[in-house]
C-alpha cells in the first residue's frame, strides 16, 4: 500500500526525494521472460535457489505474483546470507528491482465554523469554476460517461451513498482488488489479497477521499449520517471507477482496461529505476 497523489500521464515530482523510499532488506521483484510461459514462479524460484545456490525453501518468502500482458514476475524475501548475483541468475530472469517501503499519506483533520450560510454554488466555485470542470459539465454535458477511472490507493468505502451503495458490474466502483488484505500495516506487513476493496471510512480513508473527488454524487443524499453540508458531485459522477490498494496494482489496473490510472503513494513521484515508474511507462 503506498499513496501521494499523482497521474501516470503527468507524474509529478516535489521536494521529497529518494529517501522517502525505504528498501525493504533482501527483497526482490524478479521479471521473467514473458516468453519463458512460466505458470509458477514460486516453484522455479524456490528450486534453482535450493538446487543451485544452497538456499533453502524455509529461508524463502513469496510476497506477490504478477502475472500481466505487460509483466511476469514475483517479489519475495531471502532470510539467510546470499548474493545479489545468485538471485539474478535464476532462469529466465530479465530485471531484478528492489522492493520499496513508502509512507502513506499524513492525515490531519481541521474543522472550521464560520457564521456565513454554506452555499452550493459558492463551494462549487472554489473547485469547478476554477479548474474549468464547471464548463466542462454546462456546456459540453461530459460527466464521464463510460470512463473507467482506477484509483490505487487504500480501498474505497463503496457502501457510500455518493459512491453508488455497492460494488460489481452495475455499480458505480465497478471493479477493482485488495493486493494487500484488511490485515495488512507496517507491524504487519504480509499482505493476503482478496476481491474486496472495502475501505471502511475512516480517518485513513485516503482512498475514497480521492474516489469522491473523481466521482462522488451527493447531490440526492438524505440518508441521515451520509447529507453533507454541500451537496456536491465530483469531476467525473457518471465515470465508472475502480479500486486497488503499486507495481502490481498499476498492471492490473491496465488489464482490467481502466482508461485512467490515478495513484497515491507517499513519495516524491516516480525514478526511472523503480518497478512503479516502469510500470507507469509501460501502461502509458
Amino acid at each position: 500500500m503506498v499513496r501521494n497523489e499523482e497521474t501516470l500521464s503527468n507524474i509529478d515530482s516535489s521536494t521529497e526525494t529518494m529517501s522517502d523510499y525505504r528498501p525493504i532488506p533482501n527483497t526482490y521483484l524478479v521479471e521473467f521472460d514473458q516468453n519463458a510461459r512460466i505458470r509458477n514462479f514460486e516453484q522455479v524460484i524456490g528450486d534453482y535457489l535450493e538446487r543451485n545456490r544452497g538456499i533453502p525453501r524455509s529461508a524463502i518468502r513469496m510476497r506477490q505474483i504478477i502475472s500481466s500482458s505487460l509483466f511476469s514476475g514475483a517479489s519475495f524475501s531471502v532470510n539467510i546470507e546470499h548474493s545479489v548475483k545468485s538471485i539474478e541468475s535464476i532462469p529466465n530472469v530479465i530485471s531484478v528491482y528492489p522492493v520499496y517501503s513508502v509512507a502513506g499519506p499524513k492525515y490531519f483533520k481541521h474543522y472550521a465554523s464560520s457564521a456565513i450560510k454554506n452555499n452550493e454554488r459558492a463551494a462549487s466555485a472554489i473547485a469547478h469554476d476554477f479548474t474549468g470542470v464547471a464548463q466542462v459539465h454546462d456546456e459540453l454535458k461530459n460527466f464521464g460517461k463510460g470512463v473507467r477511472v482506477a484509483v490505487i490507493d487504500t480501498g474505497i468505502d463503496y457502501l457510500h451513498p455518493a459512491l453508488g451503495g455497492c460494488f460489481g458490474p452495475t455499480c458505480k466502483v465497478a471493479f477493482g482488488y485488495d493486493l494487500v488484505g484488511d490485515g495488512y500495516f507496517s507491524a504487519n506487513p504480509i499482505p493476503v489479497p482478496d476481491d474486496d476493496p472495502l475501505d471502511n471510512c475512516s480517518d485513513g480513508s485516503h482512498g475514497t477521499h480521492v474516489a469522491g473527488i473523481v466521482a462522488a454524487n451527493a447531490t440526492t443524499i438524505s440518508q441521515a449520517g451520509f447529507t453533507p453540508i454541500v451537496p456536491f458531485i465530483g469531476v467525473a459522477p457518471q465515470a465508472i471507477l475502480g479500486a486497488y490498494m503499486i507495481t502490481a496494482a498499476i498492471y492490473r489496473a491496465f488489464d482490467d482496461k481502466a482508461d485512467i490510472i490515478t495513484l497515491s503513494v507517499g513519495g516524491p513521484g516516480s525514478f526511472a529505476e523503480t518497478s512503479d515508474a516502469i510500470a507507469a511507462q509501460r501502461v502509458t
